[in-house]
């Protein structure tokens, strides 16, 4: 059944479209054609590795369960899918997480001094005003 279905769609994306790897082994098989079958499995095990990690990368996502997964997932399918360099995604994905989180430091050190300040009241300001003006009471007493 995977066979199948693997074959199906290795047809699919050939029919698709075709790549410069797919025009460069075209040009070899002319002039040499053992190398240019040799090129053409290997391109087409590369595929079918790459078509493989397409549909085994969502179950992966959904065991793990986290957004960032997800976005790791779909960046490297969309990647290989319009054949952009995986680094360059890569890159730019990790820049839009370090982006979110530090927006998220900067929501809870925005929200910090709201939650302060009840504690501050209770607890800081008594042992302040007791410091200060105990002296000043003591020497008034005497």
């Amino acid at each position: 059944m995977l066979a199948l279905t693997m074959t199906i769609i290795l047809k699919h994306n050939t029919q698709k479209r075709s790549g410069i790897l797919n025009n460069f082994c075209i040009g070899i098989v002319n002039k040499c054609p053992s190398l240019g079958l040799l090129l053409g499995l290997l391109k087409d095990q590369r595929r079918v590795i790459m078509i493989m990690f397409a549909l085994l990368l969502p179950i992966l996502v959904g065991v793990i369960g986290l957004p960032a997964a997800k976005g790791l997932a779909t960046t490297l399918i969309q990647s290989e899918q319009y054949g952009t360099p995986v680094g360059q995604a890569l890159r730019v994905l990790a820049q839009e997480k370090r982006d979110e989180r530090m927006s998220m430091a900067e929501k809870k050190a925005a929200s910090l001094p709201d939650k302060l300040s009840v504690p501050m009241i209770i607890f800081f300001l008594p042992v302040l005003f007791s410091v200060v003006i105990g002296p000043a009471a003591m020497s008034i007493g005497n």
